[in-house]
Order: C-alpha cells, then structure tokens, then sequence
C-alpha cells in the first residue's frame, strides 16, 4: 500500500522538481540529486505513514522509493517534456522572481 501512495506522490513531484531546479540551472549532477532526494522522501513519508517503517520492512523502503522515482520520471517524460511544460514553467519562474 505505501508503494502505491508513493506511486501517487511521485506524479506530483515534476512541478517542485522544476521549480527547485530553477535555482540550479545548468548543474545536472545537483538536479538529480534533487530529484533522487525528493523521491527518498516521498518514499520514506508514505512508508511512514503506513506504519512499516522498520528493519523489517526495507524492501518496502525501497520499494516506496522506486515507486515515487518511476511515477515522477514517467510523469516527467510522458507529459511534461512532450508538452514543453517545463520550459514554460521556468520561464514564468524566472519572469516572476518566484
């Protein structure tokens, strides 16, 4: 179940990854770390919240976190990329001064 939560979770995440990649422009490296450390925490709050947050349940850690990084890079390149959201995204970022 908290696969499933972090599934949904991660289809959310494309936006904050933008946004916070605005401020890194051009740094591939810290992008995706910010992307890899957003996803760890989805992961780990959905596992929390479903109570399996233990030595127990690592598998289901990691599969929490699986599930958010699948759902937001599918997000990302099924909808985002095609679409040409992310660069008007950043555009209206940067134009604002958010």
């Amino acid at each position: 179940m908290s696969e499933g939560l972090s599934l949904l979770l991660g289809l959310f995440l494309p936006p904050i990854v933008e946004y916070v990649k605005t401020k890194f422009a051009n740094n591939k490296i810290v992008n995706y770390s910010i992307t890899l450390i957003l996803c760890v925490i989805v992961g780990v709050i959905s596992t929390i919240i479903e109570g399996k947050f233990n030595t127990k349940d690592v598998g289901t850690i990691f599969g929490s976190i699986g599930s958010a990084l699948f759902a937001a890079q599918a997000t990302y390149n099924y909808f985002w990329k095609p679409k040409k959201l992310d660069t008007s995204f950043k555009a209206y970022v940067i134009k604002n001064n958010l």
